[in-house]
C-alpha cells in the first residue's frame, strides 16, 4: 500500500472574504478547516501536514498530534505554491495529496477513492472529476518532489500536471464537494444557509 502524506493548505490571505480568516469561520459548530482535517484524517492517509502562516499558525497548533504536523510558511504571501512546497519538504509519503483548507464538503469516502486509485498506481497523478469537471484534491507522486520544490508558478502545480498528462488518472467521484471551495462571503452564506 502506497503511503500518502495529506498536505492541507491553511496559510492563505483569504482576501476575497474580507477581514476574517475564512478557514476559522464556523460551519456546523466547527471552524471550516476542522471539517477538512476531520474528513482527511478519517481517510487512509499516513500523515497530515497542516501548512499555516502567521495568520493561522497559533490556531492550527491545536490540531497537532502524532499523525498531524503543523508547518509554518513564512513566504505565504507569494501564493499557494509556496505552501505546497513547505508541506512537501516535510512530507514522508510516496505521494502528496494537496488539500485545500476551504473545501469542507469533501467526504471521507471520496478521499479514500482517490487514495485507492493512487495505491493501485503509485506513479500516477490522480485527479478527481465530478460530472466531467476537474476538482481537488490532487495526488502527486514522490517522483515530482524536486519539480514541486523548483516550481515557480505561484498558484499551484497545474503546470506539472499539464506537462505530465500521460501519468494522469481521472477518477470520477459522486461528490460535488471536490468543486466547492469557499472564497467569498456569498459562498460562505450559501454553505451556512443552503437554499
Amino acid at each position: 500500500m502506497a503511503k500518502v502524506s495529506a498536505i492541507i493548505l491553511g496559510a492563505g490571505l483569504s482576501r476575497r472574504m474580507g477581514e476574517e480568516n475564512k478557514l476559522f469561520l464556523p460551519i456546523g459548530g466547527k471552524p471550516m478547516i476542522e471539517w477538512v482535517i476531520q474528513h482527511v484524517g478519517s481517510a487512509g492517509v499516513d500523515e497530515i501536514i497542516l501548512v499555516g502562516s502567521e495568520l493561522s499558525l497559533d490556531r492550527l497548533k491545536k490540531f497537532e498530534n502524532t499523525r498531524t504536523k503543523v508547518v509554518d510558511n513564512p513566504d505565504y504571501q507569494s501564493g499557494m505554491t509556496s505552501s505546497i512546497q513547505a508541506g512537501v519538504e516535510m512530507a514522508a509519503g510516496d505521494g502528496y495529496m494537496i488539500c485545500l483548507g476551504d473545501q469542507p464538503n469533501i467526504k471521507t469516502p471520496t478521499y479514500d477513492v482517490l487514495l485507492d486509485a493512487f495505491s493501485s498506481n503509485p506513479a500516477a497523478i490522480v485527479l478527481p472529476f465530478y460530472q466531467g469537471e476537474k476538482g481537488n484534491p490532487v495526488i502527486l507522486p514522490k517522483v515530482f518532489h524536486a519539480d514541486i520544490l523548483a516550481h515557480e508558478e505561484p498558484e499551484g502545480c497545474k503546470g506539472i500536471v499539464m506537462a505530465n498528462k500521460e501519468l494522469v488518472i481521472q477518477v470520477d467521484v459522486d461528490d460535488p464537494g471536490v468543486l466547492q471551495d469557499i472564497d467569498t462571503k456569498t459562498d460562505y452564506d450559501r454553505q451556512v444557509n443552503p437554499a
